[in-house]
Parts: C-alpha cells; sequence; structure tokens
C-alpha cells in the first residue's frame, strides 16, 4: 500500500525530518545436491528511504537497488568444479572401501595358505603314546646338600 503524500503531511513533518531505509533482498541459488557447491546464483537487493509523518511511514524512492547474476563462464566452472568435488567424493566413500575390502579378503587368503603346519610330535609324546616312561632330563642345578 503506497501512501499519498499531500501538502497537510509535508506540513506535519517535523524539522529535521527522520528518515529511516528499508532492505530487502531476495537471493536464489541453485547449489549441486551432492557437494554444496553453489552453480547459480541471482541476488536482488533494494534499500528504500522511508519518512515517518505522525502515525504513517511513507516509503519514499529506492536509493539502492542491485541485481547480481552469476556469468555463464562462472556457472560453466562452478558445475566442473561440482563434477571433480562429486568424483572425489564417489572415490572416497566408494571405491576407496570396496579396495580395501578386496586388499583385506587377499591378504587374509594369503595367510590362510600360507600358514604353518604343527611342527612334528615330540620325542616325550611319542614315548608316552608307547607306553615307555618318559625320560628324565639331566638337572643342572648345583648340588648344595651335604657331601655323601
Amino acid at each position: 500500500m503506497q501512501a499519498k503524500i499531500t501538502p497537510a503531511t509535508l506540513a506535519a513533518l517535523p524539522n529535521p525530518v527522520l528518515l529511516s531505509y528499508t532492505g530487502t533482498t531476495h537471493i536464489v541459488a541453485y547449489v549441486d545436491s551432492q557437494t554444496g557447491v553453489p552453480i547459480d546464483q541471482t541476488v536482488s537487493e533494494q534499500v528504500v528511504v522511508n519518512v515517518a509523518a505522525g502515525a504513517q511511514t511513507l516509503s519514499l524512492i529506492p536509493v539502492l537497488t542491485l541485481d547480481f547474476h552469476v556469468t555463464p563462464a562462472s556457472m560453466n566452472y562452478l558445475a566442473s568444479k561440482a563434477k571433480t568435488a562429486g568424483e572425489l567424493l564417489t572415490l572416497i566413500t566408494v571405491i576407496v572401501p570396496i579396495a580395501l575390502v578386496v586388499i583385506g579378503v587377499v591378504l587374509l587368503v594369503i595367510a590362510i595358505l600360507r600358514r604353518h603346519k604343527p611342527a612334528a610330535t615330540p620325542a616325550a609324546a611319542r614315548a608316552a603314546a608307547d607306553g615307555a616312561p618318559e625320560p628324565q632330563p639331566e638337572s643342572s642345578r648345583l648340588d648344595t646338600g651335604p657331601p655323601q
């Protein structure tokens, strides 16, 4: 709603006139869903000067209007960056873990194939199995008892 400036409204203005500013900004951004890289952006900003006249605020004129757009060359560059970043994310989150699992499985198979068979049965175990008494090892301790 636009208020009309009438001679009566102008007469009601204080001296000095108090100004206020109202700013509005509209941002439209198209962002790559995988990487979050903004591909295309449009920014529109407008600042309007206002004056308080009695109980109402009157919008006078825009004092600043800006419109920014991404150039087609910048859009192509950003799309290329998003594609490269997306490929790297896929490599890190999908390909590398799969490759590490495959390497782990191959190493596990190699470890199983190269494990050593148990050593041959010791002589003591063979003797016990045959029913013969187990040979006693000779003691290498010094005899500290009284002489015999």
